[in-house]
């Protein structure tokens, strides 16, 4: 028992740190992605494809964070879009 316990440890010790460290990575891209010159589509499956990464990882994001990273990565001109959706009394869902 003693022996599985220490290499357990082992692997969380070896494992862990890499499991945070890609936990930060993809949860830093989510909030970086900027719609730019992509189409809709393109940006919002990107942004997807972003918090499918994270999932595959364990990590749950809330519809209120995956909304939240796509008002963010719009340009200007959906500045009307988002003030609708942040000024909501409804929360809006993916």
């Amino acid at each position: 028992m003693d022996t599985s316990a220490k290499i357990w440890d082992a692997i969380v010790t070896l494992y862990g740190s890499k499991t945070t460290s890609k936990l930060m990575f993809y949860r830093r891209t989510l909030h970086s992605q900027r719609k730019g010159e992509m189409s809709m589509k393109e940006f919002l499956m990107k942004v997807k494809g972003c918090c499918d990464s994270l999932a595959s990882c364990g990590e749950v994001i809330s519809e209120h964070e995956h909304v939240t990273a796509i008002l963010n990565g719009l340009p200007p001109k959906y500045e009307s879009v988002i003030t609708i959706v942040t000024a909501s009394q409804v929360p809006y869902i993916v």
